[in-house]
């Protein structure tokens, strides 16, 4: 009858707790030739100014949070358990204008269709590591 009434869960840890577990892991498990990296830019909160800089210099939204290269290009979007891609939204600048916030329910299709290969939506370093044994991409051995 206890065990009804608490139903214990681990806490979910934030995306960016995430993001940094699975760059500790793939900076052991990643074999070359493979390489890797991230584009933390979603994790950084950025002043006005910053945003306006990165996007003068091309920066792009809603690609996945991690590029893995090997005999190909493979994206890794991590979620908390649960979340979902961005979606394309307008804003309005600080001067009145609108703006076209491109999501990743967009993006991503763009990106297959470019040529990246395969985009992984993962909520774990377990589920990382499994899309990138599903890819061919060279791991240490993790079982």
């Amino acid at each position: 009858m206890a065990s009804e009434r608490f139903k214990l869960s681990p806490p979910e840890p934030a995306e960016v707790d995430l993001q940094a577990a699975v760059a500790d892991a793939l900076k052991i498990m990643v074999r070359p030739p493979a390489m890797w990296t991230p584009l933390p830019i979603g994790h950084v909160q950025l002043t006005a100014p910053q945003a306006a800089r990165l996007a003068r210099i091309g920066v792009q939204r809603g690609w996945p949070d991690i590029l893995v290269f090997h005999v190909g290009c493979y994206g890794i979007e991590l979620k908390r358990r649960g979340g979902k891609l961005s979606k394309t939204r307008t804003v309005r600048t600080p001067r009145g204008s609108l703006r076209v916030l491109e999501g990743q329910e967009d993006v991503f299709p763009r990106l297959l269709a470019a040529g990246l290969v395969e985009i992984a939506t993962c909520d774990s370093l377990h589920s990382v590591l499994a899309a990138l044994e599903t890819w061919g991409i060279p791991l240490r051995r993790w079982r």
